[in-house]
């Protein structure tokens, strides 16, 4: 995300309403300490999560209505508002000269009646059970008038007003011209989103919105280039903030040898495996199907201090990509499948900031590197060569 402009990448964690109003719950309903979400917060560095439940817990008092539904799980319309009030406050630190609502253009309204919510309707009871509604006025000095289009073909799907907007299963993108900031959000949400969305349209001038549930790594990354958000955002109800697609590595991102690369150690070639030297050039014929070649590092360097690998690739066929495996070994070590990662070179320069796979320990010392041609019919002749470690 770095690498495509975006500025601020937060993750709003939306509390579980016991983690708000468990003290009304049952003694063998209310949860343990530590929770699980006070776990992960401990091992996450300030700022990545926009932990949501202390902001919650103080607005108990500075609200005389409720935060959430009684009949529904979700947050309404006034906890919606708290949520987005901690959001800002955490863009003020990596966002400087954002605009943020304030306490004085956001007023909660008198309490009106609506059916039940998601609980009522576990029990078939929505029609039967009502709950509160609490309408919030927004007011910037203008009005905030909306309008959402698909993502994919532009067609204008609805507009006027600032009215909440659900979960989409398919990209939908939010335009509010009135808004406090020209700027772009990648809005990745679930159900606890709807709430906040009148307050993201009355703060971002266009949010791109998706339910997370939807998009995988490759279509995350592919929103990303194609809209080119200013920042990025997840809203994940606590319940789910553990779930698989929140560990998943992010996907390794190869470019070419960045401008300001400082490199720490440069490798010396040391032995090559299904591959002949071509004469008079540091070319080699593939002969087999498992080429590749072995450089040493020397002096060995930490893998905390450098984790960007570089280096040049050549291919006869004048591939667009070239399927390689990148092995990396500590000084006591061997190559092995655990230490490499699977990825498409180009002809040129390719670096890989390796960091972010959970295999690179900062720990370990760094010796050698292996690349392999991961498919023997990609390149008859090759050439692999300025391999660096660096930062």
């Amino acid at each position: 995300m770095a690498s495509q402009g975006v500025q601020a990448f937060h993750i709003v964690l939306g509390p579980n309403k016991d983690s708000v109003y468990g003290d009304m719950a049952p003694g063998w309903a209310q949860a343990l300490k530590p929770s699980a979400t006070d776990t992960l917060i401990a091992g996450m560095k300030p700022g990545q999560y926009v932990d949501v439940r202390p902001a919650m817990l103080k607005s108990r008092t500075e609200f005389s209505q409720t935060l959430y539904y009684k009949t529904d799980t979700h947050w309404n319309r006034l906890g919606g508002w708290i949520a987005m009030r901690a959001l800002g406050d955490e863009l003020a630190r990596t966002a400087p000269g954002l605009h943020t609502l304030s306490a004085k253009q956001v007023r909660p309204g008198t309490a009106g009646q609506r059916n039940g919510g998601d609980l009522a309707n576990f029990l078939k009871l929505s029609e039967t059970l009502h709950d509160s509604e609490i309408p919030v006025e927004i007011d910037i000095e203008r009005p905030v008038e909306t309008a959402k289009y698909d993502f994919d073909t532009g067609r204008l799907l609805e507009s006027g007003g600032n009215p909440e907007v659900g979960a989409p299963r398919t990209p939908v993108l939010v335009k509010s011209p009135n808004a406090l900031n020209r700027k772009k959000v990648l809005w990745l949400r679930d159900s606890f989103g709807t709430a906040m969305s009148p307050y993201m349209a009355a703060t971002f001038s266009e949010t791109l919105q998706i339910h997370y549930g939807v998009p995988d790594v490759a279509m995350v990354v592919k929103l990303v280039q194609k809209y080119q958000p200013d920042y990025v955002f997840f809203t994940v109800v606590e319940r789910d903030a553990r779930a698989p697609r929140f560990e998943q590595a992010p996907p390794l991102h190869v470019t070419a040898r960045p401008a300001n690369f400082v490199a720490m150690v440069r490798g010396t070639e040391s032995s090559a495996n299904d591959l002949a030297a071509v004469p008079a050039s540091r070319a080699y014929r593939v002969t087999g199907g498992d080429a590749f070649l072995t450089f040493k590092l020397a002096p060995a360097v930490r893998a905390a201090e450098a984790s960007r690998v570089t280096f040049n690739l050549g291919c006869d066929d004048k591939s667009v990509a070239v399927p390689v495996q990148l092995f990396w070994r500590a000084a006591d070590g061997h190559p092995s499948e655990a230490l490499s990662v699977r990825f498409m070179a180009t002809p040129g320069s390719n670096s890989i900031d390796l960091a972010t796979l959970p295999a690179w320990q900062p720990t370990a010392t760094i010796a050698g590197v292996r690349i392999d041609l991961d498919s023997p019919d990609a390149c008859s002749m090759l050439t692999i060569d300025a391999v660096e470690l660096g930062r």
